[in-house]
């Protein structure tokens, strides 16, 4: 359904400048695969210990309910996303607007994690060698494949392992690339990637920043959940409480798997992200669950969340 609206409204504007965002909800939770697309998987039977898995990965997976079940109904699922794509793309053939239309491909987060209760089977996605999944900081959690897609300007089958780009980068990029103009008067988190996405690495000129509160996944035992605000500023990722305690450090490109802290040995970088960090933390709009007096050193467990909301007055902001 999602596709066919998606087609419809492009085949009403395509004799002009049309921007489609098309949120495909799969591989979201919960899926609900066909029989006649289970099929197609019916003899997969996936080890958790396979070498494809990297170490996060395969502890991960050997801990799941059922394996077996679990891989068949998530490959079934992406399956069908494919499906769904290639109908979009066939239909931009048929209307000869492919080599004048960009594709930016992208998920919003890492793999979903099985332990959520409606997720189980929407958990099993592989991270590879990167540190936890879905509601993490760590590298598992935010870092995601991007594809671009433009016929005769975007190199066919260029692989960017250097460029540091994300979601906050697309409006500013969409904008250059178009003419079109920002106000003079909007602040950006993101910047201008459009020679990235035509095929020149390079390394950005702005710090990225992310800040999560919730505890869904064991807390900082479970190895997934470092300090609630993190920032990547070149090679370097650092995590950061709101009080500035309990910093950690990685180099990304050299450990990938974010296993080893530097902290201690890079006091001056700490200093310096530590203060960025904080920083852009204050610009931030006003949250209870970041004010609350519990919020120095512990994120919020669901029952803590729910309290403090339900003591908030239901406003629209509130909802949103």
């Amino acid at each position: 359904m999602i596709v066919d609206e998606t087609i419809n409204f492009i085949r009403e504007h395509k004799d002009g400048a049309f921007y489609v965002n098309v949120w495909t909800l799969l591989p979201h939770a919960p899926l609900k695969p066909t029989p006649i697309q289970l099929k197609e998987y019916e003899n997969l039977s996936p080890s958790a210990d396979d070498p494809a898995f990297g170490p996060w990965m395969q502890k991960y997976l050997a801990k799941g309910k059922n394996l077996k079940s679990q891989m068949q109904i998530y490959c079934a699922a992406l399956t069908d996303l494919d499906t769904q794509l290639g109908r979009l793309f066939s239909a931009l053939d048929e209307m000869k607007l492919a080599d004048n239309t960009i594709i930016v491909f992208s998920s919003d987060n890492g793999a979903e994690d099985y332990r959520i209760q409606n997720a189980a089977n929407a958990g099993v996605g592989n991270t590879g060698p990167l540190r936890a999944r879905k509601r993490s900081l760590y590298e598992g959690g935010v870092r995601t494949f991007g594809l671009v897609r433009w016929p005769g300007r975007v190199p066919a089958g260029q692989t960017d392992e250097k460029s540091v780009t994300s979601a906050v980068d697309i409006l500013p990029t969409i904008c250059k690339i178009t003419g079109t103009d920002l106000p003079a008067n909007m602040k950006l988190d993101g910047e201008d990637v459009s020679d990235i996405w035509l095929g020149k690495p390079r390394p950005r000129t702005k710090p990225l920043f992310w800040e999560w509160m919730f505890d869904v996944t064991g807390g900082p035992k479970s190895g997934y959940m470092p300090p609630m605000l993190a920032v990547r500023d070149g090679d370097w990722k650092l995590y950061v409480n709101h009080d500035g305690s309990d910093a950690q450090l990685f180099k990304i490109p050299y450990d990938i798997s974010e296993e080893h802290d530097v902290a201690a040995e890079n006091p001056e970088v700490v200093i310096s992200l530590t203060a960025k960090t904080l920083v852009w933390s204050k610009s931030l709009p006003q949250n209870p669950l970041r004010e609350d007096k519990f919020r120095t050193d512990k994120p919020q467990t669901p029952d803590r969340q729910q309290k403090i909301i339900e003591k908030l007055p239901v406003t629209q902001s509130t909802l949103e």
